[in-house]
């Protein structure tokens, strides 16, 4: 590893494979237990398991607080794990000098969810007085994460951005991040494309995420037919695919963006060409099916401009001699 990669003031690169690989196979726990948890309060499982508390997840994801709030709070557990795994994935060794951006990304993520979990273990104990075991180990799990990073990434990313700072680089060039010799406006413009096609992907993620979730949850046994599950579920799947090859790869991916088009439109003929007059737990599956097919269809014609842009950007950055 060159000394260049590695912040003053540490020992070894935060962003090395060995200091991200474990925080990001945590994250995939935390993903599994929260989604878990997330089809229990959608109704998509009779009673969530328990080992420890007996009925008390069930009591505690269909409290009055859960109940109160306008999304699952297990969803938006399960969602903050998801985008870890994506950030914790995305850029090479050294990424908090070359792309701060991410690196502070992962953190805030990290720091969020650790601080979301620890407040509802708040309200588990002083509003609902009761207590969920998989609720906590989730909780357990973002903290560890949490404990394992330090914060490392975001201190060295926060520094490199200082430094370039003094140097009187702009904040946005500062944060997106430089390459040296190349044309400062063209490695710019290609960075902001860039991230706007990681965001467009991680939409595509999340889109994925809330349709296997909502569909398992809502469609069985709610007027739903197996097609329409099925039909959610594969799309969903499709979608995290897509979501994370393009997060992975934001201006090298080619074909993502007009198959997540096709899906876009798929979704929202489907979802308007429903029979009837949907009501309950359908229907909510039936707007959740419209919703993220406008967000799809969305991201999905940013991230095909963005990825234009942003390879003809990078291509002018580095001319043929």
């Amino acid at each position: 590893m060159a000394a260049s990669e590695v912040p003053p003031g540490q020992r070894h690169d935060p962003s090395s494979w060995s200091a991200r690989l474990p925080l990001v196979a945590l994250a995939a726990v935390g993903l599994v237990v929260a989604t878990y948890l997330t089809v229990a309060q959608l109704g998509g499982i009779a009673s969530a398991w328990d080992p420890v508390f007996g009925d008390g997840s069930d009591r505690v994801l269909h409290s009055a607080f859960s109940e109160s709030l306008p999304v699952s709070d297990a969803g938006l557990g399960a969602a903050a794990y998801a985008v870890e795994v994506v950030l914790g994935l995305l850029g090479a060794p050294g990424r908090w000098r070359r792309s701060p951006w991410l690196a502070l990304a992962f953190e805030a993520v990290v720091a969020g969810a650790a601080g979301g979990g620890l407040a509802l273990v708040v309200v588990q104990a002083a509003v609902v007085h009761h207590y969920c075991s998989l609720c906590l180990l989730s909780t357990a799990v973002s903290v560890a994460i949490l404990g394992l990073s330090r914060l490392r990434e975001a201190r060295a990313a926060t520094g490199e951005v200082l430094r370039r700072r003094a140097t009187g680089v702009g904040w946005r060039d500062a944060v997106l991040g430089e390459a040296a010799g190349r044309p400062v406006d063209l490695v710019r413009g290609a960075r902001l494309q860039e991230a706007r096609a990681t965001v467009a992907a991680l939409t595509h993620l999340a889109a994925g995420l809330v349709l296997v979730v909502v569909a398992t949850g809502a469609y069985e046994q709610h007027g739903g037919t197996g097609t329409q599950l099925w039909r959610d579920v594969v799309v969903g799947a499709v979608l995290l695919v897509l979501g994370a090859a393009g997060s992975r790869a934001p201006l090298a991916v080619r074909r993502s963006p007009t198959v997540a088009l096709l899906l876009g439109l798929l979704l929202i003929g489907c979802a308007a060409a429903a029979d009837g007059t949907p009501d309950g737990r359908y229907a909510v599956a039936l707007w959740t099916e419209l919703a993220c097919g406008l967000a799809v269809l969305l991201a999905a014609a940013v991230q095909l401009a963005s990825g234009l842009r942003g390879r003809h950007l990078l291509a002018e950055s580095h001319p043929q001699h």
